[in-house]
């Protein structure tokens, strides 16, 4: 499941809503126009319910997957922007 939320709240909420969310739910973090400005995707497994089906999982990532190369703006890979953060 996929949910969308504005940056103000996700900075007063960040902790709760990764450790609520289920393990490969995701966030979309807005600005106040609707715009995206970034993903959050939970990795909190113990809370997915158990026997979720391989399949489903991966067609969940899949779908996740499309999503951000959709949304994606830059030329750069994220590794790229990633890199020339660090230097």
């Amino acid at each position: 499941m996929s949910t969308t939320i504005a940056i103000e709240e996700a900075q007063r909420q960040l902790r709760r809503i990764l450790q609520n969310a289920p393990g490969g739910d995701s966030v979309t973090v807005v600005d106040a126009t609707g715009t995206p400005l970034g993903l959050l995707v939970s990795l909190n497994f113990e809370t997915q319910q158990a026997g979720m089906d391989p399949e489903e999982w991966t067609r969940q990532w899949d779908a996740l997957t499309k999503r951000i190369n959709a949304t994606w703006k830059s030329d750069k890979s994220a590794v790229q922007i990633l890199s020339e953060t660090r230097r």
